[in-house]
């Protein structure tokens, strides 16, 4: 029986029977409609779904150009108990995993890999059948170090998102004698991919700032619609996952407020790193769904707009108590005296560490109060300019970044 054998002493045993020669069976990814060597008692020992274990380096990132040319792809396993490594992956059609298999696998070195169609036949001799279109690469024999090199060649036309499922066996010395790290990778159609933005959520514009709302749109981001609850949050604790949704930007995970298949609002998370181009990533139930590049600034400042207005106008409040003031409200504007901590409710109002300066039409408008109030969000009292009662542009500056153009402010007969 072709398979990995489960150890039954322990470690002096001889490598062999740590990732037995002949590979596994194929359909032993775990993908839907496959098993794994646990289930079918290849192996004895622990399975670890969603493992951050397995890398995939496809050399373009996570997208394909359909019809494109071939892509040398590295795996690796990092399991440090690991005394020997093998592996099965399969890439199939997010629309139908379980049945459509998408391009065409080939091995690098046939002297340790292989790759077969889902009949056990090796794809070598011939395209798979088209009864059996399923391809699986797959090791012969047991590696010493946890790398794989393999050849994809991408689908001649468009086949939508694609899913890479692996199963990583790390075999160890002992009666639990395997680790099985399973791990899928969502690889999206450059045409698709190009669709997928994220934007600051109070303007749409194209940068944000840790601590700024932020608004992800695409297609496939989640399978369901929710906004966050009081039970989401713990302990003063914002959730960073909604209906198994997640967004890291940076590598760092962002709290979450509302999923929808097409849009995700999400708080930037705190980061030291530099400004500049910053990755983020959706990921569905440990499954990357979209991935792209955004621009991160020291301050990215932005005042919340009424929706649909017209003229765009400021979201407003006028004290009944306080004659003469106005309240308005944004997002992005920095850091706070003292500082508050993107991922958590915040307990009482924090100033802005920077000052920070309103024109509402032509005039300066004075500051009586700026600071943050909730998570991602400012509060700024200003004291009317004498102006007469109607339509005035306003914007706001911290250090020498200003708000959105084109929004207005309604000010009353005084």
């Amino acid at each position: 029986m072709r398979c990995w054998l489960a150890a039954i002493a322990a470690g002096t045993l001889p490598l062999l029977l740590f990732a037995y020669a002949g590979g596994p069976p194929v359909r032993r990814t775990g993908a839907p409609g496959d098993r794994t060597c646990l289930d079918a008692n290849c192996h004895v020992g622990e399975r670890l779904d969603r493992s951050d274990a397995v890398t995939l380096d496809t050399g373009t990132g996570l997208t394909y150009s359909p019809g494109g040319p071939r892509q040398r792809w590295t795996v690796k396993i990092q399991d440090g108990l690991a005394r020997a490594f093998g592996m099965e992956l399969s890439v199939r059609r997010t629309a139908d995993p379980a049945r459509l298999a998408a391009g065409d696998l080939s091995p690098v070195d046939p002297s340790v890999t292989t790759v077969l169609c889902e009949d056990n036949q090796p794809r070598s001799a011939g395209p798979c059948r088209d009864a059996a279109p399923v391809q699986f690469f797959l090791h012969t024999e047991p590696r010493r170090t946890g790398e794989f090199v393999l050849d994809w060649t991408p689908p001649t036309a468009d086949a939508g998102d694609l899913d890479v499922y692996i199963a990583a066996n790390a075999s160890v010395a002992g009666q639990r004698s395997s680790r099985i790290h399973l791990r899928s990778f969502r690889l999206k159609s450059t045409a698709a991919a190009s669709l997928v933005t994220l934007v600051d959520a109070a303007a749409g514009l194209p940068r944000f700032a840790s601590g700024s709302w932020v608004s992800i749109f695409g297609s496939g981001l989640a399978d369901s619609t929710r906004a966050w609850a009081s039970p989401d949050i713990v302990n003063g604790v914002l959730p960073i996952s909604l209906n198994g949704v997640e967004l890291r930007i940076n590598g760092r995970s962002a709290p979450i407020a509302f999923v929808s298949p097409a849009q995700i609002n999400a708080l930037a998370p705190d980061d030291e790193a530099a400004p500049g181009a910053a990755r983020f990533e959706v990921l569905a139930r440990g499954r990357l769904v979209a991935d792209g590049l955004a621009q991160r600034a020291a301050v990215a400042p932005v005042l919340f707009e009424v929706p649909g207005s017209s003229p765009r106008r400021a979201v407003s409040v006028a004290p009944a108590d306080a004659p003469g003031i106005v309240v308005l409200f944004g997002s992005g504007f920095g850091a706070t005296i003292p500082p508050a901590a993107t991922g958590r409710i915040v307990d009482a109002p924090a100033r802005m560490a920077a000052p920070v300066s309103f024109r509402i039409g032509a005039q300066s408008a004075s500051v009586s109060w700026a600071g943050l109030i909730s998570p991602g969000l400012y509060q700024f009292n200003l004291t009317i300019p004498p102006l007469p009662p109607g339509d005035h542009a306003v914007e706001a500056t911290v250090g020498n970044v200003s708000t959105q153009s084109g929004v207005f402010l309604r000010l009353p007969a005084q």
